[in-house]
């Protein structure tokens, strides 16, 4: 039995209550309103409270106007008196903040409650000031690892945070055992009272029973009831109207900046655990409606204002894991004309149309996102992440397919997907695959391009690192191969970067007979197999730069420096070989294997020498250089360090120390991001052993990706300054 108490205004409970209402507040979060519900570029405030009273929230702002709004309120009651299962709902609030400015920092608070808080609002629809920033997590749950999916969204990738949360169902895992939704919350208030979360429902906020897996009472010890939408529809804020949640009619869309965002939702039509719905009047009444309506949404689209256009929903259509999956025609992922009517009214070749509801929606949704100009569908449900080519009707297609990711590996507590289908079923259009992390996703916008990432979960990285991802073109081809060495500038970085010189600086201090204990099996890390069977860190790295950074060197001539060693004691560098240097890095290897038994290890380590040769080179030959610095990350003379990369800022050089051994790597981080005399960040730091670790699949890419991944806006930088013509 469930009862809905209803909606409380100020004015009803204006005989009981006053706006200086002092209870503490709890689940704050924020979610985002659009005009559907006369509230344009707004941010609603939604928050948890044991008093059915009205609270007045405030947003401040040093450069826009204070904003004020009344909470509005309701809560449930839900009772199994079979299973001796009682729950009673706190008052759960929401305020709408309408008409804020964009891109402004708001301070607001909730009545006279402690609590105080801060967001930055949304880009206006159409507004391009800024990149478009979204954060996407596909069933998240609430384990140490959908903890850690969070934590990756709140850090920043190129400097920059998320602007919104997008939750592409399966939020909480409470099937029917809704003191879970209280909880969920108040584990997520540290994130979503900073950043606006929006999304749409899956099966666990619709027809999935039996409580929550690792709360008591147990599910093996009863069976609750589905929710039926309960919990979603009156915890999660979306700009529906009452109407239309009265109706359970949850699909809406929303523009933020460049990206229209349109949610809908699979499971519409069900009711609860009733499966005998399928099929009836009712069920498929629901259906048409949302169909009739994204029509509609999609057809108003202004393309002018929102160029990208996004379809979030929970369940994917095109999934090569064998979960979720289900037919309409004998061939898998295909619908034959003469099926398409009967899959969209509930019949199926296999699969159950109850829980897997999304082949029957495809038979008629797809053509409509392929006709009006969907750029991307990304979903969940399944546990993993997965993308994939341009695709309709079941073949690739440039020019009528759609992009398909699925993020469900928000980390909750069923696990990854898996296994996938059987090596002969997997088409050629699904690109890549993962069920061995979790993570989440961002896509980020302009008019240019659109890039969707997907972020493996990684707490060893201060910022963000992408694991995969895909960049659409609004004029040029499009990027579906990994890394994508030009995705972090609008500018093509392989146009900048081809005219381009590449200078190697290698460390040969004393350290490197230690640092090697862990990584190297105790042995020094400039040992060489005369053998030939293995390499020593330093050789597999200059093999790997010569195949990911020779391309970008115009002249394939590699200045090649030692530093640290006996006979320079840190004061100057030698040269591998006698100017102009190196012939590419087949030569730089060949010339290390012979220095490196010869050459007598010193200290202290300071970094100063080889960077001044690179000034050396850039004023001898102008133009844009790239050092590559191989050490072991032991510094004994950073003042003379941090001296040299503050000095070669001011010339067209980028820095990329690459880390070998066990470290420590402190000092590098400190001149990644914590030199501000600098004139731009000059210095990037890549952990040559973690980018294994974290790229085991596929390491050379991952590399590649890590030492490019700020040679680009770095490039830009340089321009923008005039440094080219120092």
């Amino acid at each position: 039995m469930v009862k809905v108490f209803g909606y409380f205004s100020a004015s009803v409970v204006a005989a009981v209550a006053i706006n200086w209402a002092c209870a503490e507040v709890t689940q704050v979060h924020l979610g985002i309103s659009s005009s559907a519900v006369d509230c344009a570029n707004g941010v609603a405030v939604s928050f948890a409270s044991q008093l059915a009273e009205t609270y007045t929230v405030t947003a401040t702002s040093d450069s826009a106007s204070t904003v004020t709004a009344a909470s509005t309120f309701v809560n449930y009651a839900v009772s199994e008196p079979e299973y001796n299962y009682t729950y009673t709902s706190p008052y759960l609030h929401t305020a709408l903040l309408c008409n804020l400015a964009e891109t402004t920092k708001y301070q607001y608070t909730i009545g006279e409650s402690e609590f105080t808080g801060s967001f930055e609002s949304l880009l206006h629809p159409g507004s391009d000031t800024e990149e478009t920033i979204l954060g996407v997590i596909g069933d998240p749950g609430d384990t140490t690892s959908s903890e850690t999916t969070f934590a990756e969204q709140a850090k920043t990738f190129e400097g920059k945070h998320i602007q919104a949360l997008v939750i592409a169902g399966d939020y909480s895992y409470a099937n029917g055992q809704h003191l879970q939704w209280d909880n969920w919350f108040t584990e997520q208030q540290n994130l979503t009272s900073i950043y606006p979360m929006t999304g749409i429902n899956g099966n666990h906020e619709t027809i999935t029973s039996s409580g929550h897996l690792n709360m008591y009472p147990y599910p093996e010890d009863m069976t609750l009831e589905a929710e039926n939408y309960l919990g979603y529809i009156n915890r999660v804020y979306t700009p529906i109207t009452e109407r239309a949640k009265t109706a359970l009619h949850t699909w809406f869309s929303i523009d933020i900046g460049l990206i229209h965002c349109v949610f809908l939702d699979d499971y519409t039509g069900s009711r609860g655990t009733n499966t005998t719905v399928v099929g009836t009047k009712e069920w498929l009444a629901d259906r048409d409606t949302q169909l009739e309506w994204v029509k509609s949404d999609l057809e108003g689209v202004d393309r002018t204002k929102t160029p990208w256009v996004v379809v979030f929903k929970h369940n994917p259509y095109y999934n090569t894991w064998s979960n979720h999956q289900c037919q309409c025609s004998s061939t898998i992922f295909d619908i034959n004309d003469a099926d398409a009517d009967n899959c969209w009214d509930g019949t199926y070749y296999s699969g159950t149309v109850y829980s897997e509801p999304q082949c029957g929606q495809m038979a008629k949704w797809e053509e409509v996102f392929s006709t009006l100009g969907v750029n991307v569908m990304i979903t969940g449900h399944v546990h993993a992440y997965e993308r994939t080519a341009k695709i309709y009707k079941n073949k690739e297609d440039a020019t009528n397919g759609i992009y398909h990711v699925t993020t469900g590996s928000g980390g909750n507590y069923e696990g990854h997907a898996g296994p996938r289908l059987d090596s002969s079923l997997i088409p050629s259009w699904s690109l890549a695959a993962n069920n061995v992390t979790f993570g989440g996703s961002r896509v980020i916008a302009t008019r240019e391009s659109f890039r969707y990432l997907w972020f493996a979960n990684d707490i060893s990285t201060a910022e963000a690192v992408p694991t995969d991802g895909f960049t659409i073109y609004a004029n040029g081809s499009d990027i579906i191969t990994w890394p994508q060495t030009n995705s972090s500038s609008e500018t093509n970085s392989t146009e900048s970067l081809e005219s381009s010189n590449l200078i190697v600086g290698v460390d040969f201090t004393e350290s490197n007979t230690w640092t090697g204990k862990k990584s190297f099996g105790g042995r020094c890390l400039h040992y060489i197999d005369r053998t030939g069977t293995t390499q020593n860190p330093y050789q597999s790295v200059i093999a790997a730069i010569g195949r990911t950074l020779e391309a970008f060197d115009d002249d394939n001539i590699i200045p090649a420096f030692g530093f640290g060693d006996f006979t320079t004691k840190g004061e100057n560098a030698f040269p591998f070989v006698g100017r102009p240097g190196c012939r590419g890095f087949d030569e730089v290897l060949k010339r290390y294997n012979l220095i490196a038994p010869t050459v007598r290890l010193w200290g202290p380590t300071s970094f100063a020498p080889v960077i001044r040769e690179a000034i050396q080179a850039v004023k001898a030959d102008p133009g844009y250089h790239i050092l590559v610095i191989i050490a072991d990350g032991q510094v004994n003379e950073p003042q003379a360090t941090r001296q040299a990369i503050v000095e070669a800022s001011k010339y067209p050089i980028s820095i990329i120390m690459i880390g070998v051994g066990d470290g420590p790597w402190e000092m590098m981080e400190e001149f990644d991001d914590k030199l501000p005399t600098r004139r731009f960040d000059n210095f990037q730091f890549v952990e040559y052993n973690q980018v294994l670790k974290r790229n085991m699949k596929n390491p050379e890419a991952g590399f590649a990706m890590q030492a490019l991944m700020e040679i680009p806006e770095q490039y830009q930088t340089i321009r923008k300054l005039g440094l080219l013509n120092y």
